[in-house]
């Protein structure tokens, strides 16, 4: 009696809907902890030691980042956004070469050993890179490699990793896989949490006669790396080596160029066009089809009808991902744009104790280990009571709170802009002012400038008249100055004794990241140019006073060497008096990072072969962060006569505290939680076995998206305030999440849980041959 033939349709929902699993297979899996102890493998320690080294290695590395980009390599905020950027989404399209690499080519454990030496590799170029001067000529291209690399390495092995884990165990051992897979996890975050920690310590520890120590903040995720290499190959003779099978990326492009070609030429009709693929496949000839059939124990099965079904939801899955992206593109700014706004803020949560900007980044992680068991043993159960609680619904949730999250940084943003400088806009210019007379009004254009005033000029020629009240004025004042304001430049003007001094000022804020201020000196010494060296020492500190040695509490501004060359005396003034311009001059020093504390003025001289500091009798107590001064220093005729200080500060202190990111770090985690996590779960529940190393590749590259959506914002330069920039995030963000919603209403999901035992042949079988 002749067997029906199934039709497509009917082969694919018999593929889909098999639960003829073999008895045979099965084995009754550790219950006990003692059991589970016993049978366990106990190379997988190997594994996950390996990746608390790793994700420490990598997390230590990026917390520092952006920073690094600051400060040593000169890059502008938009410029270290783009680059930080776009080295994530290296780290996460990465991961489908490397999948493609183990899956098709050398295998899992092959994949991972070669890519972590390139992975530590790119650690030490790094490493080695960041202990070169600024003005280096290894800066930027030697960072780059070095980063590249990394992203090479990191993302290569990242799919690779866990799944080389899981490969330990057999597949009747369910709990020990579900165990394993949260220690993991578990693992992942405590790695991140520890070196986000540290890490900024490291960096925040001077070293090499500079202020921050970038070396050991990257040498010491260098040695973690190599460590994680080595306590990874020590397991080799122990572990489940699978050899590669087919490559799942060309299994289904297979499956759909044959379909597309076939619905070319095909008459039938079909219910998805993916079906098609179907039309000139004969089942009992297959040899693939065969050998499922004897191992699934079930003669109406079809191999490729399985696959095809597969590929089927693979799709569905496809365009739920669509609009994932842009949670990723929220959430990674907390690398980029949070730690530049947690520069801006007032660093101190007591007395002179900090919270370092790049630390903020550890509260994600702390925060994720507290949430995890939260949701899953309190609020998702409360919420079960009252609703159904759904993958999707929860993702609906957490990309909610993530629109909260970056309203609350768009509201935190926009008291922070108080203590930021003003744009400068196109064709106008600054000008700051400070008099050093006492008892002599100084006016400008017929205008007194108040305190903190910045005067807006547009660019170009201007004469400034002058006029002078008061009994301290001196005689040989000029009554006017002709000069030229270049466009984005600011401008200082200085009434002293000798003359009226015009000259460029900085007005940068400090972004070291050690809740320093910014201090530059102007040296205005009567009949007298000073062109030595002086220095800011710290004198409430253990070190000896002016011991070079730590540069955390020696600041040196160098005058002009025999070389011209490392000299911080930026320019030498004339003074503008009524007769004309001065033969001495005034000496203008290089803004430079001031930490907090109590510091004295001393100049810097040499006799008999010695060095001597001369206290100049200034000190001050640096209390507050953010802050741009210009200091001028004016009194007598050489370094032995006694000086006096004007301080002038040209930008506002950092006044929104630290703390107040915390609502909105908290928030973003909370919606992590629901969003990544639980993303991270869909993708996997609903992806088929044999599709389950494509789904978790293309869930990684949907944060690479969502990096690639930040970079083209900051490269198109669309936002001057980043408060607003939040907002339009936010909304963006609420429009996406309102059309997944509704995708989610639509979705019927998959249950993978009764698939027969045969069906997981799918994940080895080659489909192109």
């Amino acid at each position: 009696m002749s067997k029906k033939k199934l039709s497509n349709a009917e082969l694919i929902n018999e593929a889909s809907t098999s639960d003829n699993a073999n008895p045979s297979n099965y084995r009754k899996p550790a219950e006990s902890w003692a059991e589970i102890w016993k049978e366990w493998p106990k190379c997988t320690f190997c594994i996950l030691s390996n990746e608390f080294c790793e994700r420490f290695s990598y997390y230590g590395m990026r917390t520092v980042l952006t920073l690094y980009f600051l400060n040593v390599l000169q890059f502008t905020d938009r410029t270290a956004t783009i680059c930080f950027q776009s080295f994530v989404i290296a780290c996460y399209f990465l991961p489908l070469f490397g999948s493609v690499l183990a899956d098709g080519y050398i295998g899992k454990f092959w994949t991972i050993v070669i890519l972590s030496l390139l992975y530590t590799l790119g650690q030490i170029t790094l490493a080695a890179a960041s202990a070169f001067t600024t003005t280096s000529f290894y800066h930027p291209w030697l960072d780059l490699l070095g980063l590249g690399v990394i992203a090479l390495g990191t993302g290569g092995i990242k799919p690779c990793v866990s799944p080389f884990g899981g490969d330990q165990f057999e597949p009747h051992q369910t709990r020990m896989i579900s165990l394993f897979f949260s220690a993991f996890y578990f693992i992942i975050n405590c790695g991140a949490m520890l070196s986000s920690i540290v890490s900024p310590l490291f960096r925040a520890h001077s070293c090499l006669g500079h202020d921050s120590c970038y070396p050991l903040a990257f040498g010491v995720p260098a040695a973690l790396m190599i460590t994680a290499t080595a306590v990874f190959m020590v397991g080799s003779k122990w572990y489940k080596k699978n050899p590669p099978s087919s490559n799942i990326f060309s299994d289904v492009l297979f499956v759909v160029r044959k379909a597309l070609q076939n619905k070319k030429t095909s008459l039938k009709t079909h219910s998805h066009w993916v079906e098609y693929s179907l039309d000139d496949h004969d089942c009992d000839k297959d040899e693939e089809c065969k050998k499922w059939k004897r191992r699934a124990g079930s003669t109406e099965s079809c191999f490729r009808a399985a696959f095809v079904a597969d590929v089927r939801s693979f799709l569905r899955i496809l365009v739920m991902f669509l609009p994932l992206p842009m949670f990723f593109a929220l959430y990674d700014q907390q690398g980029s744009k949070w730690t530049i706004q947690a520069l801006h803020m007032d660093l101190r949560i007591f007395g002179e104790t900090i919270i370092l900007p790049d630390q903020m980044l550890s509260l994600n992680a702390v925060l994720i280990l507290i949430f995890i068991p939260l949701f899953q043993v309190i609020i998702f159960p409360a919420v079960e009571k009252v609703a159904k609680v759904t993958p999707l619904r929860k993702m609906v949730c957490g990309g909610l709170l993530t629109v909260v999250a970056f309203c609350i940084a768009a509201v935190v943003q926009i008291k922070i802009n108080d203590s930021l400088p003003e744009r400068i806009t196109p064709d106008t210019s600054h000008l700051y002012t400070v008099n050093t007379l006492r008892n002599c009004q100084f006016i400008i254009n017929s205008h007194e400038p108040f305190e903190d005033e910045i005067m807006k000029f547009p660019s170009g020629e201007h004469t400034f008249e002058f006029g002078y009240v008061g009994d301290g004025c001196v005689k040989n004042l000029p009554i006017s100055l002709k000069t030229t304001l270049k466009s984005g430049q600011g401008y200082g003007l200085i009434l002293t004794e000798q003359g009226v001094l015009f000259t460029p000022v900085e007005f940068r804020k400090p972004t070291g990241g050690n809740g320093e201020s910014a201090q530059s000196f102007l040296i205005a010494l009567a009949n007298f140019t000073f062109s030595d060296n002086m220095a800011l020492c710290r004198v409430d500190s253990s070190a000896s006073p002016c011991s070079n040695k730590d540069a955390s509490h020696y600041i040196e501004y160098s005058g002009y060497t025999s070389s011209h060359t490392n000299s911080d005396l930026t320019a030498q003034i004339p003074y503008v008096t009524k007769s004309g311009l001065s033969v001495h001059k005034a000496s203008l020093f290089r803004q430079k990072s001031v930490r907090l504390g109590k510091w004295k003025l001393y100049f810097i001289g040499a006799k008999n072969g010695q060095v001597f500091y001369e206290d100049t009798g200034y000190g001050f107590r640096n209390k507050d962060q953010g802050g741009v001064y210009l200091k001028t220093i004016v009194g007598g005729t050489g370094i032995q006569d006694e000086v006096r200080v004007i301080s002038k500060r040209l930008i506002p202190d950092n006044t929104v505290s630290i703390l107040w990111q915390f609502p909105q770090i908290a928030v973003l985690t909370a919606g992590e939680c629901l969003f990544a996590i639980t993303g991270n779960e869909f993708a996997y529940s609903q992806a088929a076995p044999s599709m389950r190393a494509l789904v978790q590749a293309i869930w990684l590259t949907t944060s690479a998206a969502g990096n690639l959506i930040i970079v083209v914002i900051e490269v198109l330069d669309l936002f001057s305030d980043m408060a607003w920039e939040f907002f339009v995030y936010a909304v963006i963000m609420f429009i996406v999440m309102m059309i997944f919603a509704a995708q989610s209403a639509c979705y019927e999901y998959n249950d993978y849980s009764k698939r027969a035992v045969g069906d997981d042949c799918l994940e080895s079988k080659e489909l192109t041959g």
